[in-house]
């Protein structure tokens, strides 16, 4: 692997966890806040948030365990 499959790599995280950071992001609690555009059908919880997708939305079960094997807080997983 060389510096710029690095780069690349890194440039793809941040591009996935920014807009969870700063809550500007297609989730439902920002966009029907933000615009007024209703549900999602990915996941059909009541409120769809940074921290619910994160942390306890059953949709995302198996992609949570794959990218955190352990336990993290929410802030950890955001920030690093």
């Amino acid at each position: 692997m060389d510096k710029s499959d690095i780069v690349n790599a890194l440039r793809e995280k941040h591009a996935i966890i920014f807009p969870l950071q700063t809550g500007h992001n297609r989730l439902r609690y920002h966009l029907f806040n933000k615009y007024k555009i209703g549900p999602s059908n990915i996941c059909t919880c009541d409120k769809m948030t940074e921290t619910h997708i994160l942390q306890k939305c059953p949709t995302y079960n198996e992609q949570r365990k794959h990218t955190w094997p352990t336990h993290m807080y929410v802030q950890d997983k955001l920030y690093g």
